[in-house]
């Protein structure tokens, strides 16, 4: 049966990789993003919101869904853009019997210690079906080419960083998108997958080793007091900073991550 791919936030560095992985593979493959974009000659460009949902193409296809649209601004955990766009998704996929929604959720769903950006994937993550459906939780995915967004900006000197010593798994970009898409095309790749890399650090020396960025630790009261302030600006930019100084501040140990019932994937 032939395959038909769809791929929410295509334009993220994960989909982009997704989408090189899959021009030449002779699959379908229906990209969803908010701003259009070049295509390749398999694809086919679907101006794509949260609000939307996606819908299945006719025909006999095993319909392969990668959700990884996120709308990093949304500041409720409940009745929030990303679970109701999924909900959406599911239901415009009830009567599809031959499908599986591929969904990037966040290492650390488990954490009591929450984040809204960790609440809504947990939300998003009890909305899926275990035994048809794959959650995958990766640790942090970096570009060996280009410094993510939230790097580029900062000095190469002197960058204060919340106190933590717990331990991440780096992958590279390119390196996890092939794995993933290699992984999601197994039947029997359901349920919830921990991708990680093969060496684990500190986020400090990961900085230090990736992007020469040598930090120093400021106490967490003082990021708390900037979180605040940032949360009170209704700046949204703010906003999402404050909810990644956070996420970093209550991140856990990438070992005590491999729970029960969620597999691991090294990379």
């Amino acid at each position: 049966m032939d395959k038909i791919i769809y791929i929410t936030g295509a334009s993220s560095k994960i989909g982009e990789n997704l989408r090189l992985n899959l021009s030449e593979s002779g699959h379908k493959v229906i990209v969803h993003n908010r701003t259009e974009l070049k295509i390749h000659d398999n694809e086919s460009f679907v101006k794509f919101t949260l609000e939307d949902g996606i819908k299945p193409m006719i025909g006999a296809y095993e319909h392969i869904i990668f959700h990884l649209a996120h709308d990093y601004y949304d500041r409720r955990s409940y009745k929030n853009s990303n679970t109701e766009g999924l909900k959406k998704i599911i239901y415009n996929f009830r009567h599809v019997t031959n499908k599986k929604i591929v969904f990037i959720s966040t290492p650390d769903a488990e954490n009591k210690k929450t984040t809204i950006y960790t609440a809504q994937k947990k939300i998003s993550e009890s909305l899926l079906d275990l035994s048809k459906d794959l959650i995958v939780r990766p640790s942090i995915i970096f570009s060996e080419n280009e410094l993510n967004n939230f790097f580029k900006y900062l000095p190469k000197i002197g960058v204060p960083i919340p106190v933590n010593n717990s331990k991440v798994a780096p992958m590279d970009v390119k390196k996890f998108s092939n794995e993933l898409l290699s992984y999601s095309f197994n039947k029997d790749s359901i349920g919830i997958v921990l991708f990680s890399g093969l060496e684990s650090i500190s986020f400090k020396k990961f900085l230090k080793k990736q992007y020469e960025i040598n930090t120093f630790n400021l106490h967490n009261s003082l990021w708390f007091i900037l979180v605040f302030l940032f949360k009170i600006t209704r700046i949204p930019k703010l906003f999402y900073l404050s909810e990644r100084i956070l996420g970093y501040i209550y991140l856990r140990d990438i070992e005590t991550l491999h729970e029960r019932d969620v597999k691991r994937k090294y990379i």
